[in-house]
């Protein structure tokens, strides 16, 4: 599972699944890669939170925060 505890750290676990999600999308424009980044990170959310520990759901929810911004960030500064 991408969010074994053993294989690697949440958030950045989270940013792989998010990262997966920009490499499948279908997405025309920013608003749309937008919303299907934040549908994705509140299904991760959804799961992860019936089974894990209240530490591990912000570190979750900060990774995919981060990753959010940071897509953002990067499309505002691309040349028109």
């Amino acid at each position: 599972s991408l969010f074994d505890k053993s294989a690697m750290a949440v958030p950045v676990a989270a940013m792989k699944a998010l990262l997966g999600v920009v490499e499948r999308t279908e997405a025309e424009t920013m608003m749309q890669l937008q919303d299907e980044l934040r549908e994705a990170s509140e299904q991760m959310m959804a799961s992860f939170s019936q089974s894990t520990s209240g530490r591990s759901h912000i570190a979750l929810k900060s990774g995919c925060e981060l990753f959010l911004k940071y897509i953002t960030r990067t499309f505002l500064e691309l040349p028109d």
